[in-house]
């Protein structure tokens, strides 16, 4: 039986045939040409924006990232990410209002700063944008799936995996499983999932874009976000 990751995989290789065909540096929004309006604005952003400002500057304005699988990135580029429980890898950016300007490594030693320090700011930052622009969250039946909440926000929804006192308001005490297949949604659906059904939802959210999230399932449980661990004759073990 197919495993989610083995589906993924070979989506991706499906997508990294047709980047082969293409510039990777190019700018290439999701769903399609950019306004060029928009453009404009994102190039004045990040005109404006000055690195080497000191971290109290720029503090208010990070926000955890989590994984893609394309990073858009020259090979110079090494993008700064850190391993959360229950292993979540996530990266940073500062929202300059159109786009997010994504921190590299070399950040935490101009600004003297550890991860730890990011970490629990970007967190904080986050928790005020879930009060500032609440998310958008959509109960209804699947055939496939079953009951499904649909979690969006705008480019953080999925980081929701890193607040758990958020997801406890939005999903009580039910036991989950959680799907993050891209950036702006995390998907809660109920634990009798298969994996069939998983895939499903994975590819019909992520397929076709770049914004596809590196990352495993995980569940929701006791007011903790828990790691997958595997499958058994379709079926989700945790």
């Amino acid at each position: 039986m197919k495993t989610v990751k083995a589906a993924k995989g070979e989506r991706r290789a499906h997508r990294k045939a047709k980047v082969r065909r293409r510039d990777a540096w190019t700018v290439r929004p999701i769903g399609g040409a950019m306004d060029p309006g928009l453009l404009r604005s994102i190039r004045t952003a990040s005109q404006d924006l000055d690195p080497t400002a000191p971290w109290p500057t720029h503090a208010a304005k990070l926000v955890p990232m989590i994984k893609r699988v394309w990073q858009p990135f020259p090979p110079e580029f090494v993008p700064l990410a850190i391993n959360v429980p229950p292993g979540i890898p996530v990266g940073f950016g500062l929202d300059i209002g159109p786009a997010m300007h994504v921190l590299d490594t070399e950040y935490p030693g101009r600004w003297g700063v550890d991860h730890a320090t990011l970490l629990a700011a970007s967190l904080a930052n986050l928790e005020r944008l879930v009060r500032s622009e609440p998310p958008v969250i959509q109960r209804f039946n699947d055939e496939l799936a079953g009951d499904v909440v649909s979690i969006g926000g705008q480019g953080w929804g999925s980081a929701l995996l890193l607040l758990p006192d958020v997801l406890q308001q939005i999903l009580g005490d039910e036991p989950r499983v959680l799907l993050a297949p891209v950036r702006n949604h995390l998907i809660a659906l109920s634990m009798d999932a298969t994996i069939e059904s998983c895939s499903s939802i994975w590819a019909a959210l992520a397929d076709g874009g770049n914004d596809e999230l590196d990352v495993p399932l995980y569940f929701w449980e006791d007011g903790q976000v828990l790691k997958y661990l595997g499958a058994s004759d379709g079926e989700i073990v945790h």
